[in-house]
C-alpha cells in the first residue's frame, strides 16, 4: 500500500492502479478463496476501508485518485492477460 506515494519521484517507476467493481472483487474471493458470498462481501468492504484509511492517514489522499497513477485499469472490464499486456507496454514506453 502506498507505493505510488513512496516512489512518487522515482524515475523509471510505473504507477498502476487496479480497480474492480464490488461484485467482481466478491466473486474473485468466492472463486479463489472459497469464501461464502456474504463473507466475501464483508471482507472486501473491510479491506477497502482499511486501504482508504491507510492512504488517508499517511498521504492525505484517496487510493483511487487517478492523478496519483500513470494508468488505472478496471479489472471488471478486462482479463488479467490484457491488463498484463497493457502494463508491460506502458512500462516499455516509460523507460524508452
Amino acid at each position: 500500500r502506498g507505493a505510488n506515494h513512496i516512489l512518487a519521484d522515482a524515475s523509471h517507476t510505473l504507477h498502476v492502479g487496479l480497480l474492480a467493481p464490488m461484485e467482481v472483487r466478491v466473486q474473485t474471493l468466492i472463486d479463489r478463496e472459497r469464501f461464502e458470498p456474504e463473507e466475501a462481501e464483508i471482507h472486501v468492504e473491510e479491506l477497502e476501508r482499511a486501504r482508504e484509511d491507510f492512504i488517508r492517514k499517511f498521504w492525505k489522499a484517496h487510493p483511487n485518485e487517478a492523478g496519483d497513477y500513470h494508468i488505472m485499469l478496471n479489472m471488471g472490464k478486462m482479463s488479467l492477460k490484457t491488463a498484463a499486456e497493457v502494463i508491460v507496454h506502458a512500462a516499455g514506453d516509460l523507460t524508452s
